[in-house]
């Protein structure tokens, strides 16, 4: 899903499909509540798709990177005390008991976690 975003960004498009699942709405709740795509729907067309609408900000993208940081071979945890490692201006989204929560919930209300992607 954060590759056809990117692509999507990268060719300029208003919105790309996505199949429908769980995880990838969690995600785009999280991408939509912080300001980088516009919102997303389900498809008219295809009730299992999910239409995403994407962010330009003066004809350039909002998303520049995405950066998959845990791997099945190489998982990273933060804990509450370790997030001053994490840059200011990065964005991370983590896998938390509390669900998929972004690094700003998460240093509010002290919560550790598995790092999933970086947004530049």
């Amino acid at each position: 899903m954060l590759i056809k975003i990117q692509n999507g960004q990268i060719a300029k498009r208003s919105f790309v499909l996505q199949e429908k699942r769980k995880n990838c709405e969690r995600f785009l709740k999280i991408l939509w509540k912080h300001g980088f795509i516009l919102g997303f729907q389900n498809s008219l067309r295809n009730s299992k798709k999910l239409k995403i609408f994407l962010r330009f900000k003066d004809n350039k993208s909002v998303l520049n990177k995405i950066k998959i940081i845990s791997k099945p071979s190489r998982q990273i945890y933060y804990s509450n005390t370790e997030f001053w490692k994490i840059p200011s201006k990065a964005f991370i989204v983590l896998s938390t008991i509390k669900g998929l929560q972004s690094v700003y919930f998460c240093k509010r209300f002290k919560i550790g976690g598995k790092a999933l992607i970086l947004i530049d």
